[in-house]
């Protein structure tokens, strides 16, 4: 067991000076927070990273402020006039401070202490916002300790915001920092050592409240290894407090699930940097791990998206406006409560001026897809000529896949039985229309913006664009009298062959008959895709183009269907010119079918009209 020290209850800075020195560690000054605006951070050795970056911003309280140079908790004196110095504390990772520089650093009463972890001797830090309160963190701690009698033969302190250190010596280095008390169990802290600053009692915090020194020994407790004491790489980012939004961190949530108000305008010139990231960096910058359960790997996956999309930017001349990538990074690394040091030595080791966007590395052309939807005038003016057609292209892809926003019966809904007369009964329109129907009660057209529109009695009754009902006051009878009014039987897609009149064309060279069930399912599988997922092309037709299968229906009408670039199915109206309804060309227009039904929810007001 270790020596209780003979020092007083509260030691002084000396006091814990020479106890460091003892224990061959570096004592370090902390001087008092300063006023940020006369003492701002100032980057003079990062100019290519942009004028924003020379002095970061952070937003407080909705308003954008500089950072202090000096915290209350990095490294850094009051000389005996009260100036403010700070320390470079890498240079005392492997030497102990010169007897003169001690003596600079601590002229002032005011200045407070810190040290360095090393690979042997860490600091636990338990951090009382991963608590949700002091209370809650004083019950964990205690019951910890009292789990583990070791711990009280080491040196403990409560910190000024009511968290705890503790401080061991390893036989085995650390391989993680964020820290669990079980398991893959929940963050509650961080294992601080090389590399990290540990302020230590009788330090005065920057709430005004010490660092109380607990328990004294004159040497720290040495264990195996971090389980033995019951500390763990944790499962999770964070424990029981909540984000800035309300939403309980501890608990495993969807990075999208974040809320996110958007500082870009869709007219805007000019982009806000917060809006270009991906959700998982802005989770990071709210205060969530982004995926990951490392504090340290998720600001560097944040200052990565950030300077990412800032290098970008620049290459493109693309004007950002709000925060810099530097300042948001700071911003998230101060909400995880990383002090700056640690956060600009993680932005230091990160090789950000080289850094890309995340959502590049699936194409050059993704990161002009994000720009196009905050800022489609910005798009517009910068965007190159190459890129634009390629955009056009993967929105037709996009819409195959994309789910509907409300639920959709093939058999018998307003919007299939509309798709399934324009293809058997519809004829090409003219400049505004690519096929249109006109029966004696109900007009149907499917114009090159790619609206499908149903009009009764000349009156409009239902609208739908791109997955979404943009208009509805059809009754539950319309379903059925739109198919009656062009001589259509209401039937199933499968069996709807033995119901249809006739149809006129013939068959290709090993094609189905004209008028067999898979045939009549193929035909409607791809007129409801169409209808539903479709967009003009460059010829004037209307199409869907994906992975695997594509369907067109040309400026004269012709409805074609292809599976791997073969042609499975071709028809002008209830013409069968070809067809090739094989089962496995059926499952995949089946599949692609059902990506367009799952349901979503939409409003009252919108909702589809089932009979």
């Amino acid at each position: 067991m270790n020596e209780v020290s003979p020092w007083p209850k509260q030691p002084s800075v000396q006091d814990v000076a020479n106890w460091l020195l003892n224990n061959n560690l570096p004592p370090l000054p902390i001087a008092p927070e300063q006023d940020a605006y006369q003492y701002p951070k100032v980057n003079s050795d990062r100019p290519n990273r942009g004028i924003y970056c020379h002095i970061p911003l952070v937003e407080v309280d909705g308003k954008l402020c500089p950072v202090s140079r000096f915290t209350g908790k990095n490294p850094s004196y009051l000389d005996a006039d009260g100036h403010p110095h700070s320390v470079n504390h890498r240079d005392f990772q492997s030497r102990l401070p010169e007897p003169s520089e001690l003596d600079a650093w601590f002229s002032n009463p005011q200045n407070g202490i810190a040290t360095l972890g090393n690979e042997r001797t860490v600091f636990i830090d338990f951090d009382v916002k991963n608590f949700g309160s002091r209370d809650a963190c004083d019950a964990a701690v205690l019951t910890w300790a009292e789990t583990h009698p070791k711990l009280k033969q080491t040196y403990a302190e409560q910190t000024h915001r009511g968290g705890w250190h503790f401080m061991v010596q390893l036989d085995h280095p650390k391989d993680f920092t964020n820290f669990a008390l079980e398991p893959g169990g929940l963050h509650v802290g961080e294992v601080l050592g090389v590399g990290r600053v540990c302020v230590l009692a009788p330090t005065i915090g920057p709430t005004g409240n010490p660092y109380l020194a607990k328990h004294l020994v004159a040497a720290p407790v040495a264990v195996a290894d971090l389980s033995e004491i019951g500390i763990f790489k944790s499962g999770t980012q964070t424990a029981t407090k909540s984000s800035e939004h309300g939403v309980p961190i501890g608990e495993t949530i969807p990075v999208k699930a974040r809320p996110w108000r958007k500082k870009t305008l869709p007219g805007s010139s000019t982009v806000d940097l917060s809006d270009l990231i991906s959700d998982r960096a802005r989770d990071v910058l709210a205060g969530g791990g982004g995926g990951h359960s490392d504090r340290s790997y998720a600001i560097v996956s944040l200052a990565r998206e950030a300077f990412g999309w800032e290098n970008w930017a620049r290459e493109n001349g693309i004007p950002l406006s709000g925060q810099s990538a530097e300042a948001l990074t700071i911003q998230g690394g101060l909400t995880h409560g990383a002090d700056e040091d640690h956060i600009h030595r993680i932005m230091d080791g990160a090789s950000l001026d080289t850094a890309r966007p995340s959502c590049e590395c699936r194409g050059d052309e993704f990161p002009w897809f994000r720009l196009r939807k905050l800022a489609p005038t910005l798009f517009d003016e910068k965007a190159p000529g190459t890129i634009k057609p390629v955009i056009g292209q993967k929105n037709l892809e996009r819409n195959v896949t994309r789910s509907i926003q409300e639920s959709v019966d093939v058999h018998s809904n307003l919007l299939f039985a509309a798709s399934r007369v324009l293809h058997e009964k519809g004829e090409v329109g003219g400049d505004s229309s690519v096929l249109s129907y006109a029966g004696s009660r109900y007009g149907i057209e499917l114009d090159k913006a790619g609206t499908l529109s149903v009009s009764r009695d000349d009156r409009t009754i239902f609208s739908y664009k791109e997955g979404k009902i943009l208009f509805n006051r059809a009754g539950s009878s319309d379903p059925h009298a739109i198919l009656a009014d062009a001589g259509l039987e209401v039937a199933a897609a499968t069996h709807a062959a033995e119901q249809r009149p006739p149809v006129t064309a013939g068959q290709g060279d090993g094609g189905a008959k004209s008028n067999s069930p898979g045939t009549v399912e193929l035909l409607n599988l791809s007129s409801l895709i169409l209808s539903r997922a479709g967009q003009p092309d460059e010829a004037g037709g209307f199409a869907v183009q994906g992975r695997r299968n594509s369907v067109v229906l040309t400026s004269q009408g012709v409805l074609i269907a292809t599976q791997e670039g073969r042609t499975v199915l071709k028809a002008k109206g209830a013409d069968i010119v070809f067809s090739r309804p094989s089962e496995s060309v059926l499952n995949d227009f089946r599949t692609a079918a059902a990506l367009l039904e799952q349901p979503r929810h939409v409003s009252p007001r919108f909702q589809q009209v089932e009979v």
